[in-house]
């Protein structure tokens, strides 16, 4: 007998919610996600938040925060500033004992200038992989993000397999 997933169900709330809010708001996703949407199945990283670019993204991470507290009809949810300046993280706080197990769900990032990006077949808009490539050759060639170096380095080779490939 197969064991169920008993969070695969709430996963899938917490995504489709997500989505909508995406394509209602005009926000534009960026990170694994956006490239997860160009790669075939196999190559998919699974990642359990969103990153998006979106502007006020205090009052919209708000906002999300408030229909993912609707969709599971309780205060599940809650919002605070993150570490980068013009960034809000959205948190869960379900099944956790102390807000360091929080996890997050969705970062909302202020653009500084217009992002590049290309909708996809149901109307929500991810950066274009160009705009994603040039932003991991910077964080590879700033010394202050060497933490990041490794998990950067493997997604540009994804990306440069992917522009050689038929997937695209």
């Amino acid at each position: 007998m197969k064991r169920k997933n008993k969070f695969g169900n709430e996963n899938r709330i917490i995504d489709n919610t997500i989505l909508n809010f995406v394509r209602n708001s005009g926000a534009i996703i960026h990170g694994r996600k956006a490239l997860n949407e160009r790669l075939p199945k196999p190559l998919y990283k699974r990642t359990i938040d969103f990153d998006m670019f979106i502007n006020k993204p205090e009052k919209n991470a708000r906002k999300l925060e408030r229909k993912l507290d609707n969709a599971f009809q309780r205060n599940q949810f809650y919002t605070l500033k993150g570490e980068h300046k013009g960034t809000y993280k959205v948190k869960n706080n379900m099944m956790t004992k102390t807000k360091k197990d929080d996890y997050t769900v969705a970062d909302l990032t202020k653009p500084e200038r217009k992002i590049p990006y290309e909708k996809s077949f149901d109307g929500i808009k991810f950066v274009k992989l160009q705009y994603l490539k040039k932003k991991l050759m910077q964080s590879i060639s700033n010394p202050e993000f060497k933490y990041r170096h490794a998990k950067d380095k493997e997604t540009l080779r994804l990306i440069k397999k992917l522009e050689e490939s038929e997937w695209t």
